[in-house]
């Protein structure tokens, strides 16, 4: 996006001096005595952030997006917008801009008209409407298709109207509900960016709904990880990925080995753990644990290093090796019903043959190598 646009950026601090722009408090939503949807969930966004909720299906994301928008009311629980409780307002008065997968787009209508749309409600003069119109259209790259139908655009043009309307009455926070999951992965990848350039240029909280765990890493300040309802873990996507809260985080954020075993020895920061084919591996300790303790030690696989010099040596079998043109995916079982996935650069490798014997192993301060409680 051109750094020329209109659009003023929101300011940074609320007129309170609030960091938080959206705080949930125990939340919870059942539908009826069977089914609970969310349990307990508190969470705060913090002002101008791009926050990613991420999580399977059922997880329970959709829904807290839509308690945020007001077109759920949760069972329990309270909802503060700027500091102000709108458990129970109406949706038109939380002056939100909603984004659907589904674009929810009006067929009939130009594109010109479905960005007027929300503007016209608020009835804003025609000349102050054609203007903001004009700058949603250059915002997102539409110049020129106005007097369009929609039915005649693709289906990026399409999510880009729809994101042009939310935008185009500057309301404080943009709500996303996975708005990429109908397109192509090239064209996601384009309009993740142009997202990520919109949320930098116009300085809007972002809370965005995917269960794409690449598209949470590549956009987000903060991701929140929901699993049956309840929040995980949340942070910074460099934390999560490489400091996950769990083995359900490690293997959701990313390709992950989770090698079990149980804690022999504490020292330096250090743990000893004996795996669960007898093989002793070394790991550092992120958080306080006995010994005896069961845990997964977690390595990526980009972290697996090959030659029975590698620290944390193990031997194995190597079962499968397939070129992806820059690296090598490698899979190795190795002793105890171990299987170690292996992301190995292509440069000046040598692969060994299937069925051959191979040494593989990782290092023992690397920081994506972590310990967490199974």
């Amino acid at each position: 996006m051109g750094a020329s646009t209109p659009f003023a950026k929101i300011p940074e601090v609320g007129q309170d001096g609030a960091d938080n722009i959206v705080s949930l408090r125990n939340l919870s939503m059942s539908y009826g005595r069977m089914q609970t949807i969310l349990h307990d969930l508190s969470l705060d966004v913090r002002r101008g952030e791009f926050l990613t909720l991420l999580g399977p299906s059922g997880s329970g994301k959709t829904t807290t997006l839509m308690l945020i928008a007001g077109f759920q009311y949760p069972s329990n629980g309270q909802i503060l917008i700027d500091g102000k409780d709108v458990t129970a307002l109406a949706p038109h008065r939380r002056e939100l801009g909603v984004v659907f997968q589904s674009y929810a787009l009006f067929p009939q209508m130009t594109v010109h008209e479905n960005i007027a749309f929300p503007l016209k409600l608020r009835k804003l003069h025609r000349q102050e409407i054609d203007r903001r119109v004009h700058e949603a259209l250059d915002l997102v790259h539409l110049t020129g298709l106005g007097k369009r139908r929609t039915t005649q655009l693709s289906g990026g043009q399409q999510q880009r109207v729809a994101l042009a309307r939310a935008l185009v009455y500057r309301p404080k926070i943009v709500l996303m509900d996975e708005p990429l999951g109908a397109l192509d992965r090239g064209l996601r990848d384009s309009m993740q960016r142009e997202f990520r350039e919109i949320h930098r240029t116009l300085g809007m909280t972002f809370v965005y709904v995917t269960h794409d765990q690449h598209e949470a890493l590549t956009m987000s300040d903060r991701i929140a990880v929901l699993k049956d309802g309840r929040l995980v873990q949340i942070g910074p996507p460099e934390e999560i990925y490489r400091r996950p809260a769990n083995s359900f985080v490690a293997s959701f954020l990313g390709d992950a080995n989770l090698l079990e075993g149980k804690i022999t020895g504490l020292s330096d920061n250090q743990a000893t753990v004996r795996l669960s084919g007898g093989q002793i591996v070394q790991a550092p300790l992120p958080y306080d644990a006995s010994v005896g303790s069961s845990v997964s030690v977690l390595v990526r696989p980009d972290a697996v290093t090959l030659g029975a010099g590698s620290p944390n040596a193990l031997r194995g079998t190597l079962q499968d090796a397939a070129f992806h043109g820059d690296h090598y995916r490698l899979q190795v079982a190795v002793e105890g019903g171990i299987k170690i996935s292996a992301k190995i650069a292509s440069h000046g490798i040598l692969v060994p043959s299937i069925g051959d014997a191979i040494a593989v192993g990782f290092s023992n301060v690397d920081p994506t190598i972590v310990l967490t409680r199974i």
